[in-house]
Formats: C-alpha cells, structure tokens, sequence
C-alpha cells in the first residue's frame, strides 16, 4: 500500500491521509508491507505503523484497503476463506 501524496497537507491540516492498496507494488513514493489480514490492518491501525513507515506527519485513513481486502476475501473459493 501507499499513501497518496498529493493529499498530505503542508498548512498545518490534520485531514487523514488516504492509505491505498498497491498489491503490485508499483506505485511510485513510499510504501508499507501489511498482512492481508483484517487483524494485521487493525493492529497496524492502533500501533499507527502505516503514519511511521510512510513518514506521514498524522492520522491515516486505511479504509481503502480494508474494503481491498474484503472484496479479495469474498474472490477466495469457500474452503481458502477461512485461512
């Protein structure tokens, strides 16, 4: 995942930052590496890793990747998901 750049404020804002997917890892700026599991989200969540490895100066908003998730979750044949 990567946070998108163009969205961090440099005026002092406290906006969240957008945390996307980037299952390829091709998306160019700084990226994070997170379990695609929906504990690992959370945890990184609390433990506001995504902020520290994206050296991103407030909160973040990983709802993208969370929603990521869920769909590559339901993709997964029934005997996978529980996995």
């Amino acid at each position: 995942m990567v946070a998108a750049p163009e969205s961090i404020g440099t005026d002092g804002e406290s906006a969240p930052v957008p945390v996307v997917p980037d299952p390829r890892a091709r998306a160019a700026g700084r990226g994070a590496w997170v379990h695609p599991d929906s504990g690992c989200v959370d945890l990184a969540e609390r433990r506001r890793a995504y902020a520290r490895a994206l050296h991103v100066p407030g909160p973040v908003d990983p709802t993208a990747v969370r929603v990521y998730l869920a769909e590559a979750v339901q993709q997964l044949p029934p005997e996978s998901a529980g996995n």
